[in-house]
C-alpha cells in the first residue's frame, strides 16, 4: 500500500487537478447575476421544477459528506488535498443551487430513491474504495450526463451558469477518481472487488428504476434499452479502473 501512496504523492496529473481547481473562479458574490430572475420551463409545472433542481442540491450535500469522510481514511496526502478541495466546491455548489432555489420556495424534499441510494452510501461500512467508487466514478458521470444533456430542463439562463461551473468542477472530481481509485482498487480480494461492484449496481438501480410518479421520472423519461445504454457506459468505466473484468459485469 506504501508503494501506492507514493506513487500517487508523485502523480503530476493529479497535481494538475489540484492547481486547476485552486485557479477556479466563482459566480457565488456577483450581485448582479443574483438579481436576475429564473425562468421555469413552460412545460414544467412550479413545483416539479423546484423538485428536480432540489435533487441536485442534495446530491451536492451527499458528496459533500462523501469528500469528508474519505479524507478520513485515505492514508494520502495528495489525495487528501484534492478531496479537501472538492469538498469546499460541493459546498459552494449546493449553495449556489440553494441561493437559486429560495424565490422558487426553496429545497424541496429529496426523492425516495435517491434519498435511499445516498443513505446507504454514506452508512457502508466496507472499504473505502466502494464509496470512492460510487461518487467519484459513478455519481459525478450521471451528474454531468444530466447536466448537459437535459437543455429541455435546464434552459433557464441563470441556472445555466451555475450548471457550466458546477460541471466544469464535476469533470475534474470524475478525473481525479478514475485515476486515483485504481491502484488502490489492485489491493482488494476479487471478492471484496465483486461486492463493491454489486453494492454499486445496487445503488444504480435503487436511483433509476424509481416508482411511477417519482421526481426522477420527470427527468429519467428513457426507455429500458436507453438505460441499459448508460449502465453499459458506467460497466467500461469500473472495467477501465480494474473495479471487475468485463466478464464479470452485468447488465442492469
Amino acid at each position: 500500500m506504501q508503494s501506492n501512496n507514493a506513487a500517487a504523492a508523485r502523480d503530476p496529473r493529479i497535481e494538475a487537478l489540484i492547481a486547476k481547481a485552486e485557479a477556479a473562479t466563482w459566480p457565488a458574490d456577483d450581485a448582479a447575476f443574483w438579481s436576475s430572475r429564473a425562468v421555469r420551463p413552460r412545460h414544467i409545472s412550479r413545483a416539479k421544477y423546484r423538485a428536480m433542481v432540489s435533487q441536485i442540491y442534495h446530491g451536492e450535500c451527499t458528496t459533500l459528506a462523501v469528500c469528508k469522510r474519505l479524507s478520513d481514511e485515505i492514508p494520502d496526502p495528495l489525495a487528501a488535498r484534492f478531496l479537501a478541495l472538492q469538498a469546499d466546491e460541493e459546498r459552494r455548489h449546493a449553495q449556489m443551487f440553494e441561493r437559486y432555489l429560495e424565490p422558487l420556495g426553496g429545497i424541496a424534499p429529496v426523492d425516495p430513491g435517491l434519498g435511499g441510494a445516498f443513505a446507504r452510501t454514506l452508512s457502508w461500512d466496507g472499504p473505502w474504495q466502494a464509496v470512492a467508487v460510487a461518487v467519484n466514478v459513478i455519481l459525478e458521470a450521471e451528474t454531468i450526463r444530466l447536466l448537459l444533456r437535459s437543455p429541455h430542463l435546464f434552459s433557464c439562463p441563470k441556472l445555466r451558469t451555475i450548471i457550466d461551473v458546477v460541471t466544469r468542477d464535476e469533470a475534474r472530481h470524475l478525473a481525479f477518481g478514475r485515476l486515483f481509485i485504481a491502484p488502490h482498487l489492485a489491493a482488494l480480494s476479487v471478492e471484496e472487488r465483486r461486492r463493491i461492484y454489486l453494492w454499486v449496481l445496487s445503488l444504480w438501480r435503487e436511483c433509476i428504476y424509481t416508482p411511477r410518479g417519482g421526481v426522477l421520472a420527470l427527468v429519467l423519461r428513457f426507455k429500458r434499452r436507453r438505460l441499459r445504454r448508460l449502465w453499459d457506459g458506467h460497466n467500461a468505466a469500473m472495467c477501465d479502473i480494474g473495479l471487475v473484468s468485463e466478464g464479470e459485469t452485468v447488465a442492469a
